[in-house]
């Protein structure tokens, strides 16, 4: 039974009952769940629950006994604590009410100090001397010279960030004492040159910890960190891990055309002999003349889709009969992330330029257009290689007009400029009335910024997916119209987005070809999604449109577009909800989103508990394990693009027509693997790691846990987690060990990958990469292995989880 301080009382001490009006509302009988049957608060006695403790005991009823060392004047009749000599001999805990010895690995007064004994052996609960390992301590922990036990040592050594190679790099320290340790305690050092830089000292009771900055490491360098204290000194040692600079293995493709020369490539990591880390992030392409002995830069491609396999820049103009070396570099995230450049591709460019080509300049070449598939091949160059192609030029004699044939040519010139001039009035004046007619019929909008949470919205699971003209007409339309799509035309599309920044180009969707419906499936604080359509290529697909509410502020607007680049450097993936283009008219920016049918996961699995006649629910256990697949997929998409989720939950996973799983609501592209939340945004918490919770850290380790807490939402069907806990009481729960138990619907293997992604040290946490390998392993053995089962009617207690007063605190 819980012993509640003064005048508190509850199965949880939730209650209090010292502020009410009147004084005697503590005097009485309260009823608690069986066995216990009805009892007075804690401290109180008696038929009306009016007298105090005696002496010597205290709690619900007075019916817990003192056991302090000072005797039983030293014991609190609310607590059981003892102020201030402690437990009896034998006894601990908060209220001295455990007895016997401390557990295996703890000693002190209330066993709450750790041993460090050698290979976890006991110590003595007075002295924490290692009797269980004769004397021996843990790696990195020895004997104070004032104290016979292992508590000076270091607690924690590891590396802050993960940079690119050249960059530098932070560690955190941290180690303890019997008593306290000075800032230079703690000194880190080397094999090599590095030197290191101590940039921040934190003391918290006796634990140090020193943060240090180090430049000039190398991958797989050692790193050690030493603890020197009252003529003692321990050490551990790191390996220092770096990310390694993507390279192309293989030569680009240059192929010679009309004034331009096309440089193609395959994407990174396409050749078993491509190196580095990614994800690769853009793509620089360099030139250099055999007059020059330097490379120079011409031009970069950003990588949106990172399935995209081949790309392809256009250089021009080039200087005729020239030696041109053409080579690439990937640049993956992060500062310094240019790898070095490819193998390089020569040539020598025609001697005689041709026709229509600007004249060469002592600029060097332009960028003319990127595109993502090569031109037809005409000359390819592969190196390392010394041979070159060229093309050269031959003489002829050409007949002079006669004065008959220059009649003819002058007739024939003022008939095609007359026809011309005549199509092109006629499409000026059909555009004219046709935007005419249509500015009629659509009032303008007033214009709105701010935004944020483009990828999350709300909508009916509906039984027709169906794109029908009336759903779909113009905001302001007074009555439904069709599909008008104005944007095919003989003249080019109106963007009206001068103020966009130039990434948002390769995204853009003229006004004609975006329609905007009048049903809002969405809305937040100041951002709102309506339903919609785009045109793409001639098919036209249903959208989410998202775009902001008229109140909106300028930080709202800054947030946005936040959100907008983050969405367009995850780019297109199959199990993420992809951005399909945005719009910019009348000054209001509308983004527009795959449209998913089927709403969100959680609501689609607590819809399914509904059982049939065979007592099964309307879901497989195969169908299951896919939906934690497609998650853990578009996870580690979005790990590789670098971005973290910060609130991955099966209400923010969505299911298109064919109920494949997608992530959405991701909001954060980081610069760096951490990132610390400084702003008051509100983040639910029974997602969170302990790390997110206690420090607001957030990192892709992080992601991994909050992953761990959606696949006991899939196996429970849309259960509240923790739901017998409050949201103020999580982290200490989390801290003392506790983790939510094993589902009945789920085996061993499948509850084992949840607790390897609840470990506390995040560095414990399997990589997105490998959970997507061992849930693709169980998903093509589930002939042979039953990771999960639906259980029948009699055992759906455990379905029966639901808090929605917790579902999103």
């Amino acid at each position: 039974m819980t012993s509640c301080g003064r005048h508190i009382f509850g199965w949880n001490c939730e209650f209090n009952c010292e502020s009410a009006a009147s004084s005697n509302i503590c005097n009485g009988q309260f009823g608690l769940p069986d066995p216990y049957g009805n009892s007075c608060i804690s401290g109180y006695t008696g038929i009306y629950c009016n007298v105090n403790c005696p002496s010597g005991t205290f709690g619900a009823g007075c019916t817990q006994t003192c056991r302090c060392q000072a005797g039983n004047a030293a014991c609190d009749r609310f607590t059981g604590v003892c102020t201030p000599s402690g437990c009896q001999a034998g006894w601990s805990g908060t209220s001295c009410q455990i007895s016997g010895a401390c557990i295996t690995g703890k000693f002190g007064l209330d066993c709450s100090s750790d041993c460090q004994c050698s290979n976890n052996a006991a110590c003595e609960r007075d002295s924490g001397y290692c009797s269980g390992s004769n004397g021996v301590c843990a790696g990195g922990f020895k004997s104070d010279m004032n104290a016979n036990n292992c508590q000076t040592g270091i607690i924690e050594f590891q590396m802050l960030t993960m940079p690119n190679q050249g960059q530098d790099v932070t560690f955190s320290c941290a180690a303890t004492s019997g008593d306290a340790l000075l800032a230079n305690s703690i000194v880190l050092g080397s094999s090599g040159s590095a030197g290191f830089t101590r940039t921040e000292t934190v003391t918290e009771g006796t634990v140090l910890n020193n943060t240090f900055t180090a430049s000039g490491l190398t991958n797989n360098q050692l790193v050690v960190c030493s603890l020197f204290h009252n003529s003692q000194s321990v050490s551990t040692t790191l390996s220092v891990s770096l990310f390694v600079l993507p390279y192309l293995s293989q030569a680009p493709e240059v192929v010679a055309g009309p004034g331009s020369v096309t440089v193609s490539w395959q994407a990174w990591d396409s050749h078993n002999l491509d190196s580095g880390d990614g994800p690769i992030i853009k793509y620089i392409i360099y030139y250099m003349l055999s007059t020059s002995a330097s490379w120079t830069m011409a031009g970069e491609i950003s990588v949106t889709d990172q399935s995209q396999a081949a790309y392809s820049f256009v250089v021009q103009p080039l200087e005729p009969s020239t030696h041109y070396q053409f080579s690439v570099a990937a640049v993956r995230d992060g500062p310094g992330g240019q790898g070095s450049l490819s193998p390089a591709s020569q040539l020598i460019y025609p001697l005689t330029p041709p026709p229509k080509t600007p004249p060469p300049t002592t600029e060097g070449p332009t960028v003319a257009e990127s595109s993502t598939l090569p031109a037809p091949p005409i000359t390819t160059l592969p190196a390392p290689t010394a041979s070159v192609v060229v093309t050269g030029s031959s003489s002829t004699t050409t007949p002079q007009p006669t004065s008959a044939d220059e009649s003819n040519t002058v007739l024939i010139a003022v008939i095609v400029i007359v026809v011309i001039v005549m199509i092109v009035v006629a499409a000026v004046l059909c555009i004219y009335f046709l935007r005419r007619r249509r500015s009629r019929r659509q009032p303008a909008k007033p214009p709105s910024t701010g935004g944020q949470e483009l990828t999350a919205y709300e909508n009916q699971i509906s039984p027709d997916n169906g794109t029908g003209a009336s759903d779909y007409e113009r905001v302001g339309h007074d009555h439904p119209t069709s599909y008008e799509v104005v944007g095919i035309n003989m003249s080019p599309p109106t963007y009206e987005d001068v103020g966009l920044p130039s990434w948002t180009q390769q995204w853009r969707i003229p006004w004609e070809e975006m329609m905007v419906g009048k049903k809002v499936l969405g809305e937040g604080n100041f951002g709102e999604v309506r339903d919609g359509a785009v045109l793409v290529g001639e098919d036209i697909s249903k959208a989410a449109i998202k775009t902001l509410k008229a109140n909106a502020s300028e930080n709202d607007w800054q947030n946005f577009m936040e959100e907008f680049r983050t969405l367009t450097k995850v780019g297109r993936h199959p199990n993420v909800v992809s951005i399909l283009g945005a719009c910019q008219h009348e000054d209001i920016l509308y983004v527009a989103l795959e449209f998913m049918p089927n709403g969100d996961l959680r609501t689609y699995l607590r819809n399914a508990r509904s059982l049939g006649d065979d007592d099964q629910s309307t879901l497989s256990p195969e169908k299951l394990i896919q939906f934690a697949l497609d998650v853990v997929k578009g996870m580690q998409h979005l790990d590789a693009v670098g971005v973290i989720h910060r609130d991955l939950a099966a209400r923010n996973i969505l299911l298109d027509s064919q109920l494949v799983a997608k992530v959405s609501d991701f909001g954060l592209s980081r610069g760096e693997d951490i990132y610390v939340q400084m702003s008051r945004t509100r983040v639910p918490t029974r997602w969170l790691s302990l790390e997110s919770l206690a420090s607001k850290i957030y990192t892709p380790k992080s992601d991994v846990w909050s992953f761990g807490i959606l696949l006991w939402e899939i196996a429970t069907l849309g259960a509240t987690p923790y739901e017998d806990t409050k949201s103020k009481d999580l982290l200490s729960r989390l801290k003392s060990g506790y983790r939510m138990p094993k589902p009945s619907s789920c085996d061993d293997e499948f509850y084992n990958l949840m607790l390897l992604c609840w470990q506390e040290d995040p560095a414990h946490r399997p990589h997105f990469k490998k959970l997507v390998a061992r849930l693709t392993s169980m998903g093509d053995s589930q002939n042979e292995h039953t990771y999960m089962r639906l259980l029948p009617k009699a055992d759906n207690y455990m379905y029966l989880m639901i808090r929605p007063e917790l579902d999103d605190n």
